[in-house]
């Protein structure tokens, strides 16, 4: 009873006008509700070749009360509801302040409703059919379809059932970074170019090094030819440690005081895996927005590959052979007037 009150008949009326009598099929196109679509991908990495095969996957979800029976499938990037005119500037008008009346918390029933989309992409995938045709690539202005290329059966149950859209073979560059101020770990990315014609769109990308799943990770909007980082997690079998081996605060100065504060850090990088690794390596000095503070930088024992003046962001290369233990120090003063303090993270 229950499931009969919720179904509903459509009746579809066309009116047809002709100069003489014809035969002809007619085909009937109609735009309906509650159907969207969203990315996943599946990514196998090879660490050592920096060869990587993305398998691209749409997650297909529908609740139109019509099952999609063995269909063909088109899924399309563009974005209806969006508006697509440039908004207007209107004037900026400054004006004395007045008091006003604390405002209100704001309701909660006042937030923005979550796009179908968005609900799709915050769910959990869960993957109960699935193709391995690829799909074609059709550009359409600014938007692209992709048209699976075997039929598949859709529901209407609202849950996420997966199809193939292509497999994309990349090839890359693999690089261990760290940045051990941060996080006490060294990691693996892999430099790579888009040469595919599809639209990388966001979703949750599935990791897979060398044969083992690594985890998921979030995958950010790639367009083709263009250059973008995956990172393919920890690489436990290369240590690195930062720490602190000086810190000192004293005065200088006979008429105009200062506050001094030297510090000095230790970084060490321990190579446990069979061949040579090279390593870019981040670390960074603190940077003075205040002419009355001032920033010394002092002495390294290997001097960085780059140092960025505007945000302090020191970048060593390094090559670290087998079972070798590479320290790198390196040290910095601050100046102030004595009688104030200063803030940030030093």
């Amino acid at each position: 009873m229950r499931g009969a009150a919720q179904k509903a008949q459509r009746a579809l009326l066309v009116s047809l006008k002709t100069e003489a009598a014809v035969k002809a099929d007619f085909f009937v196109r109609y735009t309906i509700g509650n159907a969207s679509w969203s990315p996943g991908y599946d990514a196998k990495v090879d660490s050592n070749s920096g060869k990587v095969a993305l398998a691209y996957n749409a997650f297909v979800r529908q609740k139109t009360g019509e099952d999609w029976n063995n269909v063909q499938i088109g899924l399309s990037t563009a974005q209806p509801g969006r508006n697509g005119q440039m908004p207007e500037l209107t004037p900026s008008y400054l004006d004395v302040q007045t008091e006003r009346p604390a405002p209100f918390a704001a309701s909660r029933a006042l937030q923005a409703p979550t796009t179908v989309e968005a609900e799709a992409a915050k769910e959990k995938d869960q993957a109960v059919e699935s193709t391995e045709a690829e799909a074609e690539i059709q550009r359409t202005g600014l938007s692209v379809n992709y048209q699976v290329g075997l039929p598949v059966t859709v529901p209407s149950d609202g849950q996420p059932h997966r199809t193939s859209i292509s497999l994309i073979n990349l090839a890359g560059t693999p690089q261990y970074v760290a940045t051990p101020k941060l996080d006490p770990a060294v990691f693996l990315k892999v430099h790579l170019t888009n040469t595919s014609e599809a639209q990388l769109l966001p979703g949750e990308l599935n990791l897979f090094r060398d044969g083992e799943f690594t985890g998921s990770v979030p995958m950010s909007f790639v367009p083709p030819t263009a250059e973008f980082d995956l990172y393919v997690g920890r690489d436990d079998a290369i240590k690195v440690e930062r720490k602190e081996i000086f810190s000192k605060r004293s005065e200088t100065g006979l008429l105009n005081r200062k506050e001094v504060e030297e510090r000095k850090y230790q970084i060490s990088i321990q190579n446990f895996r069979p061949g040579a690794i090279h390593v870019l390596l981040y670390d960074q000095i603190p940077v003075s927005r205040n002419t009355d503070i001032t920033v010394n930088q002092g002495a390294f024992s290997d001097k960085p590959t780059a140092v960025d003046k505007d945000t302090g962001k020191l970048t060593w290369e390094i090559d670290v052979q087998p079972k070798v233990k590479k320290v790198i120090e390196f040290s910095y003063s601050v100046e102030w007037p004595k009688g104030k303090e200063i803030s940030g993270n030093r």
